[in-house]
């Protein structure tokens, strides 16, 4: 099951109203899970003890609500705390119903918070296989999740490569993986580097196709477009492409589900069974990048997007092309839809 989520960081005490607002309108629209902010950085100098004072109410109203509400805590955010390993499900009353163990514990910590009726989060990004197999053989994954780091910095994401490969070890124990995607203003939480610059739409789907099953949106304050494109992503099983088409080119293929084949030299091959007929027309080189239509096909839609440069071929007609971001985006996935981007100037 696909869930998503938002984040909160009770410290920027300027912007609580914002949260709550947000908290309200993004439960109706499905999203389920909130991820608090305590650790260094996130609560714009606010002492821990005071941002949870600050946050508690909300924190509380929206376990209420039915949220799962989960922070990332250290031994030093215990000790400022006051609070003991064992005596952790204070935690709970505070709003907080799931421990994300940052830098500083051990595996060995894992079972005493769960006795004590709290969900444990690994750290998807650091656990190794080893460690979360050896959990799995002693507790039940019912009660163990796992969520992926942000990186608020420019050029220190994971790669895709990497997400997806670490992501499928933990999903295939049973272990429910989450990833954060950034918001468009900010631009900073995010798992995976190649999602800093893309919309939360095509983020989420993103993470979505790399086998997480949990999709949060790691910047505060999302817009009502955000969560709604977000909140829809669960039910896609597809990623959106930006195709910038040529003007006067006969091909309306946007908005149809391609079904994508990887096995040609040059091109990712693209099929719909609606059929779509087009004339011959600008049958000229194609580039890597470049999204041809099979012209004269009465039977379906076949669309070629170009890995390689390949000669003019009279059956295919140019109709727009992509930019290297979503070619790698592309074989990644194994389906797409394009989306009308920003036309080519003749």
């Amino acid at each position: 099951m696909r869930t998503v989520g938002i984040t909160f960081f009770p410290g920027w005490r300027e912007r609580l109203g914002g949260f709550e607002s947000t908290i309200k309108s993004a439960w109706d629209m499905g999203f389920t899970e909130i991820f608090v902010g305590l650790g260094p950085g996130t609560h714009w100098r606010t002492p821990v003890t005071e941002a949870i004072k600050l946050g508690k109410d909300i924190m509380k109203r929206a376990q209420l609500m039915g949220y799962y509400v989960f922070s990332d805590i250290s031994p030093s955010i215990l000790s400022q705390l006051g609070i003991g390993i064992q005596e952790i499900w204070k935690l709970r009353d505070m709003g907080i119903t799931g421990v994300r163990l940052d830098y500083g514990f051990a595996m060995d910590a894992v079972k005493p918070i769960i006795s004590q009726g709290m969900y444990v989060e690994l750290n998807a990004s650091t656990v190794t296989e080893e460690e979360a197999r050896k959990l799995t053989e002693i507790i039940s994954t019912e009660k163990i999740r796992a969520s992926h780091n942000y990186y608020p910095v420019p050029f220190t994401g994971l790669s895709l490569e990497a997400v997806k490969r670490r992501s499928s070890i933990l999903e295939g124990m049973g272990i429910r993986v989450g990833g954060f995607i950034p918001t468009s203003d900010f631009k900073l939480r995010t798992t995976a580097e190649a999602l800093r610059e893309l919309p939360p739409k095509i983020a989420s789907q993103v993470l979505f196709s790399l086998g997480v099953s949990r999709v949060l949106i790691g910047d505060p304050f999302p817009t009502w477009k955000d969560l709604a494109e977000v909140s829809r992503s669960r039910r896609e099983d597809w990623i959106t492409v930006r195709l910038r088409p040529y003007p006067g080119i006969i091909g309306d293929i946007f908005g149809r589900l391609l079904v994508l084949d990887k096995d040609k030299e040059y091109a990712i091959v693209g099929f719909n069974p609606l059929p779509l007929y087009v004339p011959p027309k600008n049958t000229v080189m194609r580039r890597r990048g470049t999204v041809c239509l099979v012209n004269e096909k009465r039977e379906f839609t076949e669309v070629w997007i170009m890995k390689r440069d390949a000669p003019p071929d009279p059956a295919f007609n140019v109709i727009g092309e992509i930019g290297e971001e979503d070619l790698r985006l592309i074989e990644l996935s194994s389906k797409v839809v394009f989306e009308a981007h920003s036309p080519i100037k003749p």
